[in-house]
């Protein structure tokens, strides 16, 4: 069922969290006891609506995660890294006048996990499309105008790959049910696996997360609720994919990054009192954010009916800071050996590798994201492909999977053309 949850429950939800939180922001100093106490009271407004849904949508899993980002990053705006109405003031003087002004801002930090066009904007930004042009305002009929395109294209793909899903459902009759990961398989199996894994992540997931960002930046320019350079892309180039550390932070969208570094920070310095800058700390963080990630995304796997037990989440993301830490190491050799040889290695870390580097680097990546995705999409792709619900109305039912997916080509390639591509 697409949308099987109380709309207004939700709706209400997210505004007291939102409500709760401002106002402790602005009305309360830091280290005050009511923002200690109201910070229950956020975590339950999303922990109440956390159940099993069967067939639940992309979307409703999207909404449910938001709730509970929010809940993350009320306790970094509240008590982790307390803001109060001098700091919304001195943040952004030009709209520090009004209290209502102060309110808005505070909402967007607290919803907003990218903080784009603040102080507080997580690194790696993706850049405006060049389609815009290289003027300092963007227009908004053709920031609309290209959201909305490619949100439509988008839906179209996803009600595509609803049907197909459906469809070999049908053929394959009733689903057995969860099981373990068998890992001793024959190559070829472990070839459609690994190419599975690697469409959930770069077509799927992708695809399914961003037309959610476009609709939202459509519905909250379009109202006028903000303004179009706030959105910028959500996805990185997979150009940058030539490492496990920049597929996450360049590539990936950063939903997460800021929420979960401010918990991460928190435990590795202020808990653990790790000494800072030092190799522990850093790879502390690293592990800690990836930890969180999976916690959440078991909720998430909850959300879909995946048992606990059956859920992969708490190994599949905590296991990519190894991954990072190999190919750091890798690195610092490859740059140790280089020197001895005589060759100036780059200082730049943001420097474009050699051609025969981001080659092989590639490999790794896809090789790493192949293998590891495994326990955390197994048990995901092990659930009933007849409740797939990606898409609330279906085209593909009124004419069928070869007409539509010809559509896609054809308006694919000329969207891409005319608008310009991200990939």
């Amino acid at each position: 069922m697409f949308w099987p949850l109380d709309l207004t429950s939700y709706l209400a939800s997210g505004a007291l969290q939102i409500l709760i939180t401002t106002t402790c922001i602005v009305a309360t100093p830091k280290g005050s006891l009511f923002r200690y106490a109201a910070i229950p009271c956020i975590v339950w407004l999303a922990y109440h609506l956390i159940q099993p849904y069967d067939g639940a949508s992309p979307t409703l899993c999207s909404a449910l995660t938001h709730l509970i980002l929010m809940a993350v990053q009320a306790v970094n705006l509240l008590l982790l890294n307390p803001l109060d109405d001098t700091d919304l003031a001195r943040e952004d003087p030009k709209h520090s006048l009004f209290l209502s002004d102060r309110i808005y801002h505070a909402a967007e930090l607290l919803s907003q996990f990218r903080a784009i066009g603040t102080s507080r904007q997580i690194k790696s930004v993706p850049a405006q499309p060049a389609y815009y042009g290289r003027q300092g305002k963007i227009s908004r009929g053709r920031f609309l105008l290209r959201q909305s395109v490619f949100f439509l294209w988008q839906y179209l793909v996803l009600d595509l790959m609803q049907a197909l899903a459906r469809q070999k459902a049908f053929q394959e009759g009733d689903s057995p049910g969860f099981s373990h990961i068998d890992w001793f398989v024959p190559v070829d199996q472990w070839v459609e696996r690994g190419l599975t894994n690697l469409t959930v992540w770069f077509a799927l997931s992708r695809i399914v997360i961003d037309a959610h960002y476009r609709l939202s930046s459509v519905v909250f320019v379009g109202s006028g609720l903000d303004v179009a350079a706030n959105w910028p892309p959500l996805f990185g180039s997979m150009a940058d994919v030539y490492t496990i550390r920049k597929f996450w932070g360049k590539f990936w969208h950063q939903y997460l990054r800021q929420p979960f570094t401010a918990v991460s920070n928190f435990i590795a310095r202020d808990v653990l009192h790790l000494p800072r800058p030092s190799i522990l700390e850093r790879y502390t963080n690293i592990f800690l954010v990836f930890l969180l990630s999976g916690m959440l995304h078991v909720i998430v796997d909850h959300i879909q009916t995946v048992p606990y037990e059956y859920s992969g989440s708490l190994i599949g993301f905590p296991i990519m800071a190894l991954g990072i830490m190999l190919e750091d190491g890798v690195q610092a050799l490859w740059k140790t050996l280089s020197s001895s040889a005589g060759k100036e290695p780059s200082s730049d870390e943001e420097s474009v590798p050699p051609l025969w580097q981001r080659a092989v680097g590639y490999i790794w990546t896809m090789t790493w994201l192949a293998v590891t995705s495994t326990w955390y999409l197994h048990p995901i792709l092990q659930l009933p492909g007849d409740l797939a619900t990606l898409v609330p109305l279906s085209l593909c039912e009124k004419i069928g999977v070869q007409p539509l997916g010809s559509i896609i080509v054809g308006t694919g390639l000329l969207v891409g053309f005319i608008f310009g591509a991200e990939i």
